[in-house]
This record gives structure tokens, C-alpha cells and sequence, in this order.
């Protein structure tokens, strides 16, 4: 049984989380922006592996867990691929139609990028994240089964962040790949074994760590550690937000953006207005368009029903 204090909190904080990737997509200060937008990525890889863990227990039905994810999915990709199709015919952008189309409309933009392959439509913008979410998925009854235990669940997640790591360090990728990846290990297994909470101890450690990651950085200057000091800001934020209570009047206001989030991952790059001078200004309406759109598209595709028992 899913709690309801948890998951109110991190659907939130996850709503607050796509606007920061947003702005970061949007704005010129990625230099400043970086940061908050990784732990944005990674609250998304950490819920998604922690209500995961929450639903699917072992036993679960796999073919019914892949089929739900499928529809689930399926019926907004499909949606946001006819709109982007229509946009581009109007706008007239070039190779529309090509091999690498299917992919990108797949949400499978990810293998492209890893692999090196040039993708030459203006489909699957910014998807790498839904093909590690389709991994994710992939892998799950594997990772669940390094949880049966304790040690076995903690021992498998500390070996993978390791040799994340060192993939971040030796062989990068223009985004946060290896470092988001950690995030739905994280989640599983800290949703199938929960850590004793002490409120003092693990703020004092989210100050820590920051104070850790700002020490390095400007001290230093020595960024090697920057991969572990954002996985476990992002990690002990999150078990914070499992005990903790966010302001009901905050989560009533973020509330109706709830079924917009996947949305707006996949259309804000598409949806950015430059009919401003001012960056500022372009991000600020953009976001506001954004914000409206994706709404509008999520109140006419939640009408579209599929069996309950896949719903």
C-alpha cells in the first residue's frame, strides 16, 4: 500500500522538479543551472524507482507490469508524436520522415545518442531519459531480485554507483546518464528497506554534503566528487520528503499540474516562443505556454480509457 503523505510529497516536489529541468532546457545560464536540474533528473529516476518497488512486489505478474507501462505510456507518446508530426508539417522543418523517426517516436532517442548515431529528424528532442526509464523498466524484476535482502540490495546499489562513477569519470555522455541511472537503484532499494529515520542526522547530512560538493568545487577546484555529492544530496533529500509533510496549501496549488509532468517532458523543447527580446522573458512565457498547452492535451487524453486492470 502506497502512502498518501508520501506520494502527494513526491509528486510535488517531481511537478517543481520538470520546471527546473525546463528552465534549465531554456534558459542561457546553464552554467549556474546544472546542478538543480541533475537533482531534478534524479528525483524523477529515484521516484519512479521507488513507487515501483512500492506496487510491484516479488511475485508480481511481469507481463501485466511491461503491458501496464506500455499503455501508460503509450497513449501519451502516441499523442505528443501526432502533434509534434502536425507542428513539423506546418513548420516545414526538413526529414520528417526517415528511419530515425520511428526511433525517436518510440521514445528510444536514448540508443541513438549512446551509440553516436546522428538523429536528423526534429523527433525525440531531449528523450534519452524515457529510453533509461524503459531500461529501468527492463530490468526491474532483475533488480528486485537483488532485494530480496538487505545486504544483497545495498551491496548490488553501492557496486553500481561505483562503476557509474567511474563511467562519469572515463566516459562521459553530453548528459547525465550514468549519474541519472543511479537514481532508480536508489529508489528500489530504499523502498525495500527502509533506514531508521533521525530528522537531525540526515539534515545535518544534506547540509554536509552541499557544504562538501561547494568545498571542493571552490576550494579545490577538483569536480571528481561532484557525481557522489549530487546522487546522495538528491537521495537524503528524498528520504527527508518520505517523513516529512509538505504545506497542504503547496500541494494544492502544484496539484492540478499532476498529469501534465510527462507532458511537458516531452514538448517543452518544442514549445519555447521567441517572440521576446529578453531571455528572461522568452523563458518565463514559454513555460507559461508550455503549462497551458500540456494541460489542455492532458484533460482530452485522460479521457481516452483502456481496461481497468491496465488503467
Amino acid at each position: 500500500m502506497i502512502d498518501q503523505k508520501v506520494s502527494k510529497n513526491f509528486q510535488t516536489v517531481k511537478i517543481l522538479s520538470i520546471y527546473m529541468v525546463v528552465f534549465g532546457h531554456y534558459d542561457t545560464f546553464f552554467e549556474l543551472t546544472w546542478v538543480p536540474v541533475t537533482i531534478g533528473l534524479l528525483i524523477f529516476a529515484y521516484s519512479s524507482g521507488f513507487f515501483t518497488a512500492e506496487k510491484y512486489l516479488q511475485g508480481f505478474n511481469k507481463k501485466e507490469f511491461w503491458l501496464n507501462k506500455f499503455l501508460r505510456i503509450g497513449k501519451v507518446l502516441l499523442f505528443c508524436d501526432l502533434f509534434l508530426l502536425v507542428l513539423f508539417i506546418v513548420q516545414k522543418k526538413p526529414d520528417i520522415i526517415a528511419w530515425q523517426s520511428i526511433v525517436s517516436c518510440l521514445g528510444l532517442t536514448g540508443l541513438l545518442n549512446w551509440f553516436y548515431i546522428p538523429n536528423k529528424t526534429p523527433f525525440g528532442a531531449g528523450l534519452w531519459f524515457l529510453t533509461l526509464l524503459y531500461i529501468f523498466y527492463l530490468c526491474y524484476p532483475l533488480i528486485l531480485r537483488l532485494n530480496d535482502k538487505a545486504w544483497k540490495g545495498f551491496f548490488f546499489s553501492v557496486c553500481y554507483t561505483f562503476f557509474m562513477w567511474m563511467l562519469e569519470l572515463y566516459k562521459p555522455y553530453g548528459h547525465a546518464l550514468w549519474l541519472t541511472s543511479c537514481g532508480f537503484i536508489w529508489g528500489v532499494v530504499l523502498s525495500r528497506h527502509k533506514l531508521y529515520f533521525n530528522r537531525l542526522f540526515y539534515f545535518i547530512a544534506l547540509v554536509l554534503i552541499f557544504s562538501g560538493m561547494i568545498f571542493f568545487n571552490f576550494i579545490f577546484v577538483y569536480k571528481a566528487f561532484n557525481f557522489i555529492f549530487i546522487l546522495f544530496f538528491a537521495v537524503v533529500f528524498m528520504i527527508i520528503l518520505e517523513h516529512e509533510k509538505i504545506p497542504e496549501s503547496i500541494v494544492k496549488i502544484l496539484s492540478p499540474l499532476n498529469g501534465t509532468i510527462f507532458f511537458i517532458y516531452l514538448l517543452h523543447p518544442y514549445l519555447y516562443l521567441r517572440i521576446f527580446d529578453s531571455n528572461l522573458k522568452k523563458t518565463i512565457f514559454s513555460m507559461i505556454f508550455m503549462t497551458i498547452v500540456c494541460k489542455i492535451f492532458e484533460i482530452f487524453v485522460s479521457k481516452i480509457k483502456f481496461n481497468k486492470k491496465y488503467a
